[in-house]
């Protein structure tokens, strides 16, 4: 096995970092059993060392190279000194499309340029348990997937070792139908160590389609590992999306629901400690974005950023480079109107019944997903075309991965061998 490996490592392009790394592991595991025995001496913290260095497509594949290493590989330790060491090169998309069927598709970051890359669909092995699902939430290697229209079940999905685990249900009033939509929230407090999930739900009014803004959503928040939900009272705010858009310092982020009833009212940037668990009101920038346009939060190398789209087609980020200082924001960013080909050639692909109409859905006209290792800022517009864009220049590239999908859900994920188990473990 070792040999019909190693030949397939030399043939493999040598164009981007990740390979050399995964040659030199390759020569490290020959079939010389003399070169095995030196790789097997060397001290157990060394070996973790250097697998945690490799990309999370290179680590799977040393798995199969002997028990050995697919052992040291299982080790829970090795997941979390990847996440710390390798993270950027595990960075990847999620493709979630809901038509003809719910599925999952990924691809790295880095192998966007790779004109052989194609989506990978993703095995789902919770079908039975959630046929119909959406991710709303990512961390450390993991998921979070909801039911489509429910708020119940929701489980974590690690989409590389193909494990989840459901959390408990929460029941009462709200799955008697007066549900409009619930907004939620996945992630990591490094000051208790625990994963948390919040879930605010919002209710309908008199039809199930209309937000009604007089009634207070509930919230509540669960701890992987524990039995129940905390009910945590109810928030005067009215979050926008299914899922938070940016994680900065320990804290998820939205904007307020914009009420056009009124007048000059612009929405609101709110935050939630998962530490505290407390909502606080974040200074906006100085501009009407927030009133007139569309916009929605993003973050971009760690720092909490705006996207204002205006109707002549441009956009603009804004960063707030001093977290919850108001005078730290500045605009970073102008992007010009840009018809991504696709649309030119095919036209643009109308949206299939679902909830795009309805308010929160996550889905835009025009998204910033990320910055590229290079610099480019990667871009969605329409749910339908990923481009590629560069500030300096002000070019774009259109990105062609083979098994695209007329529309879908992006999230940006990074890869992970942690456990899920683990993940709930850690609850004491």
């Amino acid at each position: 096995m070792g040999s019909c490996l190693q030949k397939t490592a030399e043939r493999r392009s040598l164009d981007r970092p990740e390979d050399h790394k995964i040659q030199l592991c390759w020569e490290i595991s020959s079939c010389n059993k003399k070169n095995m025995r030196s790789f097997s001496e060397l001290p157990k913290e060394i070996t973790l060392e250097i697998f945690s260095r490799l990309p999370i497509p290179s680590l799977l594949i040393c798995k199969l190279v002997c028990k050995r290493w697919n052992t040291a590989i299982a080790e829970p330790v090795l997941a979390t000194m990847q996440l710390a060491n390798a993270a950027d090169q595990s960075l990847c998309l999620v493709l979630h499309s809901e038509f003809p069927k719910f599925v999952l598709y990924n691809v790295f970051v880095n192998d966007l340029g790779c004109p052989c890359k194609e989506w990978k669909r993703l095995k789902l092995p919770f079908r039975q348990t959630l046929s119909r699902f959406e991710v709303v939430g990512s961390c450390n290697g993991l998921l979070c997937v909801s039911h489509y229209e429910l708020d119940d079940p929701v489980l974590i999905y690690n989409h590389l070792t193909w494990d989840y685990k459901q959390l408990p249900n929460k029941g009462g009033e709200h799955l008697k139908g007066n549900v409009y939509r619930c907004v939620f929230g996945f992630g990591f407090d490094p000051k208790t160590m625990v994963y948390k999930v919040i879930k605010i739900v919002h209710y309908a009014g008199s039809s199930s389609e209309v937000l009604d803004v007089n009634r207070k959503p509930d919230v509540y928040v669960v701890t992987l590992g524990s039995e129940e939900w905390t009910y945590k009272g109810q928030t005067h705010y009215q979050l926008t999306g299914s899922s938070s858009e940016a994680i900065v310092n320990g804290k998820f982020h939205w904007l307020t629901h914009y009420n056009f009833l009124e007048a000059g009212k612009c929405q609101d940037i709110i935050s939630f400690d998962l530490s505290t668990e407390i909502f606080q009101e974040l200074p906006r920038p100085d501009f009407e974005g927030l009133m007139k346009h569309t916009c929605h939060l993003v973050t971009l190398k760690g720092v909490l950023s705006a996207v204002i789209s205006y109707d002549d087609g441009t956009h603009e980020i804004w960063k707030m480079k001093d977290y919850n200082v108001k005078d730290s924001w500045s605009r970073e960013c102008v992007i010009g109107k840009y018809v991504p080909r696709i649309f030119i050639t095919f036209g643009m692909f109308n949206s299939y019944p679902g909830r795009g109409s309805i308010d929160g859905y996550r889905k835009h006209k025009f998204q910033v997903i990320c910055i590229l290792s290079n610099g480019e800022i990667l871009l969605l517009y329409e749910n339908q075309a990923l481009v590629s864009y560069n500030a300096e220049t002000g070019k774009f590239k259109d990105l062609k991965i083979k098994g695209q999908r007329f529309e879908y859900l992006l999230t940006l994920h990074t890869g992970s061998i942690i456990s899920v188990n683990a993940a709930f473990d850690m609850h004491g």
